[in-house]
């Protein structure tokens, strides 16, 4: 039985790992300014990682390379991690 158990919680374990990530939204604000808006199911993935890891799959299709536009603000304990929105450029 206890060997059940195992094999069971070994096959939820990658379905676990796939924790729910929206897609994300990108937009033209002008001027080559784009806004990409990331958002998670999950308090375990970085919506602002996520968001610029698409930002950089964005540029790289036309084989430039993402610039972050959007400072880096020190979090408050308030802010949460599920919903990010990253302004950036590609050069």
């Amino acid at each position: 039985m206890t060997r059940r158990l195992l094999a069971a919680l070994a096959a939820a374990f990658p379905l676990a790992a796939c924790a729910p990530l929206y897609p994300a939204e990108i937009s033209p604000e002008g001027n080559g300014v784009y806004l990409v808006t990331q958002s998670t199911a999950s308090a375990w993935l970085d919506a602002r990682s996520a968001a610029l890891k698409r930002a950089e799959a964005f540029c790289q299709k036309d084989h430039r390379h993402v610039k972050l536009l959007t400072p880096d603000i020190l979090k408050s304990p308030a802010e949460e991690t599920d919903h990010a929105e990253l302004e950036f450029r590609c050069e």
